[in-house]
């Protein structure tokens, strides 16, 4: 079964992409853009396990594996960025700590 994921998720696609972009141009002590974009990484990795899953049941086995890998890398990588902006956010919450002291 052939499924045109970038049509069929078109959404999601776009969430991945602005997360990715603003993940890369993220400054350190930006605290306020780190918790926003923690908080949308998370739920855009919530989304693609459930697109994941939907693959899973839609494709047999051995079918759409580059899609698979595809989807398995985005969530590895959303993974990463929700925890990257996490820890950037609570060093940015804590610097700011210090300075206000």
């Amino acid at each position: 079964m052939q499924v045109d994921f970038e049509k069929l998720y078109k959404e999601d696609v776009n969430n991945y992409i602005d997360i990715v972009q603003r993940y890369s141009i993220l400054i350190e002590n930006d605290h306020i853009e780190a918790f926003e974009l923690m908080k949308d990484s998370l739920v855009v990795w919530d989304r693609f396990t459930v697109i994941r899953a939907d693959m899973l049941k839609i494709l047999g086995r051995g079918e759409g594996v580059w899609l698979k890998k595809s989807l398995e890398d985005k969530i590895n990588i959303l993974e990463e960025i929700h925890r990257d902006v996490r820890a950037t956010f609570l060093r940015a919450k804590d610097g700011l700590r210090v300075y206000r002291d």
